[in-house]
């Protein structure tokens, strides 16, 4: 942007987005998540995924790890 605009107001405009910035994060508020019972409900994931679809198996497994490998021996190594 050299030459653009002067250095007096990239620094402004700087200011200006950074005050925005601030004012937004302060205005947002932090999210919850209810996970109560998530134990409860992972260790009866295998059974649930059971009774679903292959989509909906392929959705929940693909939420769960983002990646999976598998050596040659068939063991996960990463995942």
């Amino acid at each position: 942007m050299e030459q653009d605009i002067s250095r007096e107001d990239y620094l402004a405009r700087k200011t200006a987005i950074q005050a925005q910035i601030a004012e937004w994060s302060a205005k947002r508020s932090p999210i919850e998540y209810d996970i109560s019972g998530i134990c409860e409900k992972l260790s009866n994931l295998a059974e649930l995924l059971g009774q679903g679809t292959r989509k909906q198996q392929k959705q929940v497994i693909n939420a769960v790890f983002d990646r999976i490998e598998v050596n040659f021996e068939g063991k996960i190594t990463k995942g």
